[in-house]
C-alpha cells in the first residue's frame, strides 16, 4: 500500500505506486486529500487507467497488505498532524508490516527526528529512503537506510 498526501511527497508516492505496478506489484493507494494541481491530477488519471485501486479505508487496507510506502509527509513537514492522519500514523506505529518511509518518516521533524509525544512519538519505520541526500533526522533512525539520487 502507498500512502500519499497532496504535497510534493505525495507525488513521489503516486509515482512509486505507478512504478510498483509496472514491476509487477499490486499497490493500493491511500490518498485522502486530493490535490487540484494539474500534475497530481494527471498522475491520478494514469493510476486509474492502470486499474490501480484507491482506498478510503486505511485500517482495512492495512490488514490486507504486506508492505507500506509512507509518503504522507516529507522533509518540509512542520506543525501538528491533522485529521485524518493521527489515526494513520498510529496504525503505522503499531503495525508489524514493514514500512518504508520516503525522505522522512511521517510526523518526524527534519532536524530533530521523531516527536516526543503525540502522533508518531513511537514511529520507527523498518526502512527509510532519503531522496537526494540524507536529512539530519537520520541520526535518530534505527532501520535500514537507502539514499536515492536523481
Amino acid at each position: 500500500m502507498v500512502n500519499s498526501l497532496s504535497k510534493k511527497l505525495g507525488g513521489d508516492g503516486l509515482v512509486a505506486a505507478r512504478y510498483l505496478w509496472h514491476y509487477g506489484y499490486k499497490p493500493t493507494i491511500y490518498y485522502p486529500k486530493r490535490s487540484k494541481n494539474d500534475l497530481y491530477q494527471r498522475l491520478t488519471t494514469q493510476l486509474h487507467s492502470l486499474a490501480i485501486p484507491f482506498t478510503e479505508d486505511f485500517p482495512t487496507a492495512l490488514k490486507s497488505t504486506d508492505h507500506v510506502v509512507d509518503a504522507i509527509f516529507g522533509f518540509s513537514f512542520s506543525g501538528e498532524v491533522r485529521e485524518p492522519f493521527p489515526a494513520v500514523i498510529k496504525a503505522l506505529t503499531e503495525t508489524k508490516i514493514p514500512v518504508l518511509a520516503v525522505d522522512a518518516p511521517s510526523s518526524w521533524d527534519i532536524e530533530s527526528g521523531p516527536p516526543k509525544e503525540g502522533p508518531g512519538a513511537g514511529f520507527m519505520p523498518s526502512a527509510l529512503i532519503s531522496l537526494t541526500a540524507p536529512k539530519p533526522l537520520v541520526e535518530h533512525f534505527k532501520g535500514r537506510h537507502f539514499v536515492g539520487g536523481r
